[in-house]
């Protein structure tokens, strides 16, 4: 018996090795963009599934569990609405039978821009709970995050979320004690400093132990061939963004582990060639100009998957299901520049930028303080040359 684990220990521990894949390739018409990849499987076995879409732009990694047969629409995992060739790629060490059927609709889309620097993505994973207090999960992919989740607050009267709780999480033949961060009906704990693989198991401790119902975690899926893209650049002190252009919409992915230090989210000049900084200072989303500051609400500690959108003005930062920030910035159009600044560079693993509709710039604030000073400059030589005349006469 104690043979078998360690050979099953010893087997996880290798790297991913795929048993079987497939590669689909899609052909839009003229005036035609893919909306949708339907896949219908049937596996051999109990498995994932590792996924590559690539549109010539843009590569998007996705992973789901397989287990006898079912079907993945691609829409809930991947931004669709291409009207280029694309390239569906499927790998796993089970057996599978896979279908594919795209979907295709009209394409309207204005000129745009699409980047993309990533090295891997950020996929949630289900524990198995094995026991009052207990949760396994198999795993061939490294662990950066795990969540505890509750659906108790209160008990006899008893306020729970503030009794005590432990976490050991054991791998390998390794262990690690933590406090979870966190209250209410959810906690994480940072494993990012060892990223465990394989048999994770979590052992629970503390008055609290017995009311966590469920537990997850964030797993870094290396991204398949690794490249980035000419226009997004991944220095040391964040990704800077090479396209100076102001545009009136952009959306932006962002996937990164966040342990509570300040940090500029991202960063633009608008139009008018005034700098605007959103940043996270002491946990919250705030928005910094020439003469303006406004706050949103607290993004949370761990794993984050958080998108930044700016559309007719309004900026927009949400994760989740929440909403961190919304509000007007006074322009139509602007230019990125940086983006998460201050991450460190092994805490970052993608960005994904789409931009459209592109602008130009004008300096209106500048023009109209130098139109001001001509008009003000003409009115006094007037000035100079009536009582030059007056005093002559």
């Amino acid at each position: 018996m104690r043979r078998g684990v360690l050979l099953l220990a010893l087997l996880l521990s290798l790297p991913w090795v795929s048993a079987w894949n497939a590669t689909f390739q899609f052909h839009p018409s003229p005036g035609q963009e893919l909306d949708d990849i339907l896949i219908n499987y049937t596996s051999e076995c109990s498995s994932w599934v590792f996924g590559t879409f690539d549109d010539g732009s843009l590569v998007q990694d996705f992973a789901f569990p397989v287990n006898g047969s079912g079907s993945v629409d691609l829409q809930d995992y991947l931004d669709m609405g291409v009207p280029s060739n694309s390239t569906l790629y499927l790998e796993s060490n089970c057996e599978l039978n896979v279908t594919v059927h795209p979907r295709y609709g009209i394409y309207m889309h204005p000129p745009e821009v699409r980047a993309l620097s990533t090295e891997f993505r950020l996929v949630k994973i289900p524990f198995k709970k094995t026991g009052e207090g207990r949760f396994e999960i198999e795993t061939p992919w490294k662990l950066v995050a795990v969540y505890l989740e509750s659906h108790t607050i209160y008990d006899n009267g008893t306020y729970v979320s503030n009794l005590p709780l432990r976490v050991e999480v054991s791998w390998e033949n390794q262990s690690v004690l933590k406090t979870p961060e966190g209250r209410g009906t959810y906690y994480w704990v940072d494993v990012s400093d060892w990223k465990p693989r394989g048999r994770v198991i979590l052992k629970l401790s503390g008055r609290r132990a017995k009311y966590i119902d469920s537990a997850y975690g964030y797993a870094l899926v290396p991204h398949r061939e690794k490249r980035q893209w000419w226009l997004v650049y991944n220095y040391k002190e964040g990704y800077y963004f090479g396209d100076g252009r102001p545009w009136r919409e952009i959306l932006i992915k962002l996937e990164f582990l966040w342990k509570g230090e300040d940090f500029t989210l991202a960063s633009f000049v608008t139009q008018e060639e005034e700098k605007l900084s959103l940043k996270v200072e002491d946990g919250r989303v705030c928005l910094e100009g020439p003469h303006l500051k406004k706050c949103g609400s607290r993004i949370p500690r761990g794993a984050l998957k958080l998108t930044v959108g700016f559309q007719s003005g309004y900026l927009w930062v949400l994760g989740g299901g929440n909403v961190y920030f919304n509000e007007y910035t006074g322009t139509e159009a602007a230019a990125l520049i940086n983006l998460l600044w201050g991450i460190p560079k092994d805490d970052r693993y993608s960005v994904e930028i789409h931009a459209k509709d592109s602008s130009y710039w004008k300096p209106k604030k500048r023009m109209e303080i130098g139109l001001a000073e001509i008009l003000g400059g003409s009115a006094l030589v007037i000035s100079l040359l009536a009582l030059y005349l007056s005093r002559k006469h």
